[in-house]
């Protein structure tokens, strides 16, 4: 059974740093972290695949706004894969994750805004394990392109 740390033992320590030294930990020292590593739902208990945040959202669009996110499974040394290359509503593509598949036990994928809107990725091992990362682009726009009149110069 998974035990959620409690937010006052938390303190000020991100989730996504106390994310990160247990991934650090694991990788370096082989060790299996604890159930009390969990933070705010970050993992799916029922198949210990970590990730390092549930959801991304971006207020900008294209590379420059890209974030990313880790996936682990300790001891796993298998591929990681992402549900597609893109998510979206419909036909329109709201993000792209790169790459679409990843070696375990780490693995970091990126993903690029393209259109405002919401979507989910899932990213699963070869069993039975996945997690899943919802992606939410506000409202975006790209950065505007630089004038060629002589009033902008």
């Amino acid at each position: 059974m998974t035990k959620w740390l409690p937010r006052a033992s938390r303190g000020a320590v991100p989730g996504a740093a106390v994310f990160a030294a247990c991934v650090a930990s694991a990788v370096v020292a082989g060790a299996t972290p604890a159930a009390a590593d969990s933070v705010d739902g970050m993992v799916n208990p029922a198949n210990n695949i970590r990730v390092s945040t549930a959801q991304l959202t971006f207020s900008g669009l294209g590379a420059a706004s890209a974030k990313t996110f880790m996936v682990i499974k300790h001891g796993y040394t298998r591929t990681f894969n992402a549900s597609s290359r893109t998510c979206g509503q419909g036909d329109r593509a709201i993000a792209r994750f790169t790459p679409d598949a990843h070696a375990g036990p780490a693995a970091t994928f990126t993903v690029t805004p393209l259109n405002p809107g919401y979507c989910t990725i899932t990213v699963a091992d070869d069993g039975s394990g996945a997690v899943r990362v919802q992606v939410d682009v506000q409202g975006a726009t790209a950065a505007p392109r630089p004038s060629s009149s002589p009033a902008a110069r």
